[in-house]
């Protein structure tokens, strides 16, 4: 029934928990590893591939650096047969209950096209403060669930807490279709705002009311986010000059008029004036 994307690159030990710990928890769904690491990793990935295959249900692909984030998630989901997928990254904890749960709920609610919980942060702590090296805190949680399409986007854009849509448990034919316009263009704060908006234009997200995932967030990870995403952290504005940003947004225009007019009877000229 699910597909679990794991993308990695260069984390071999994150992957290997990962792993161990799906298999603490008796994971039975589709296991899809996307691997663009190097060297030493590469080898001990594909050590660990061996190692979990008989106990996880496992689709290993080594792929070329090359294949930017957005190349390579898209990769994963054009090789989804199951009805819903996850995308998980390799250094986050995955609650199987909560995920359980929002299948679950997506079985028996036809008209939400999502579902997530609540998500940790997992953080260092100083050592001089605490002897703890690292903490679980409150992390973003918000998702979207009004009937109405623009209520639901105004909710995103005045989030305290924007998270990234992208973690969401999707049915899969709704998440290749939003995911699409990404394949060949890197993986930049406005593509992430565009995919966001479209994911929550695409129908209504269920928070699931249970701890989904914890996330690791800082153990250098600006520094590593820089060599799978460069200048990810720029000011949006400046993405503005991207090349590929007009190409984008008129992909994500046209998505979004199509989310729109099938969820709410609207006419074109409105659904420019209060959402694109």
């Amino acid at each position: 029934m699910i597909s679990i994307i794991i993308p990695t690159f260069q984390r071999s030990e994150f992957l290997e928990r990962k792993l161990y710990h799906l298999k603490l928890q008796k994971c039975n769904y589709e296991i899809i590893i996307l691997d663009t690491s190097l060297g030493i990793h590469l080898k001990k990935n594909k050590r660990l591939i061996k190692r979990y295959k008989n106990s996880l249900n496992l689709n290993y692909f080594n792929l070329d650096k090359k294949f930017h984030f957005n190349k390579k998630i898209f990769f994963g989901i054009e090789h989804i047969q199951n009805k819903y997928t996850l995308i998980s990254f390799d250094d986050d904890f995955l609650n199987l209950e909560a995920l359980n749960d929002s299948l679950n709920f997506l079985e028996k609610q036809k008209n939400y096209v999502g579902a997530n919980g609540y998500v940790l942060n997992y953080i260092n702590v100083p050592k001089k403060i605490h002897s703890l090296k690292r903490i679980p805190i409150l992390g973003k949680f918000d998702v979207f669930d009004h009937h109405n399409i623009l209520e639901r986007n105004k909710q995103y854009l005045f989030s305290n807490a924007m998270r990234n849509q992208l973690f969401n448990l999707y049915r899969t034919d709704v998440l290749k279709k939003i995911y699409k316009p990404l394949e060949n263009r890197p993986w930049k704060k406005y593509t992430e705002i565009l995919f966001n908006i479209a994911a929550i234009s695409s129908g209504k997200i269920k928070l699931i009311k249970k701890i989904f995932e914890i996330r690791i967030v800082n153990y250098n990870k600006e520094k590593y986010q820089d060599m799978s995403a460069p200048n990810f952290r720029n000011s949006f504005y400046q993405d503005f000059d991207n090349d590929d940003f007009i190409s984008l947004l008129n992909s994500y225009k046209i998505i979004l008029k199509y989310f729109i007019k099938k969820n709410k009877p609207i006419n074109e000229e409105k659904v420019y004036s209060e959402i694109i």
